[in-house]
């Protein structure tokens, strides 16, 4: 699903079948986040599954494990925001074994990882405990705003 903005295409790839997505809701969330957050350039959101985000995460960031969501910042150094923001590659499966797991729906697992790898392209990390207090934070604002 491609959806053309005046900010921002947005381009959902769903490359899994495990779980259903709800790109019109999760298309939605990723415009108002990159609006709020001023995110200028192209945002590519693929779904897999977590073979296929282990494979990525042990490629391209040297960590032999499944995880939950990577961000690739795509822009340039002159102008970080021109073209394309970056690309956003989320495990649809382990959205679905997490929200079974905290027996929350899928769709708001799903949800959480589309704007936490949003996030990451706008320069919020999560690498220290004061910086992910303060990701969280933004997230939940994001969560609630949508969720209401």
């Amino acid at each position: 699903m491609v959806v053309i903005g005046a900010e921002a295409l947005i381009c959902l790839t769903n490359l899994q079948n495990l779980v259903r997505i709800p790109a019109k809701f999760l298309t939605r969330a990723a415009k108002m986040v990159a609006r709020e957050q001023r995110l200028r350039g192209d945002i590519s959101i693929v779904f897999v599954d977590n073979r296929t985000i282990r494979r990525l995460n042990r490629r391209h960031l040297g960590h032999d494990r499944i995880t939950d969501v990577i961000s690739f910042p795509l822009g340039d150094e002159v102008n970080p925001y021109d073209k394309m923001a970056g690309e956003i590659i989320v495990s649809a499966q382990k959205a679905q074994q997490e929200a079974k797991r905290r027996n929350l729906p899928v769709r708001r697992e799903l949800l959480l990882y589309v704007v936490h790898g949003l996030l990451h392209l706008c320069g919020y990390d999560d690498d220290t405990p004061e910086r992910r207090r303060k990701m969280r934070l933004r997230e939940n604002s994001f969560l609630d705003a949508f969720l209401s």
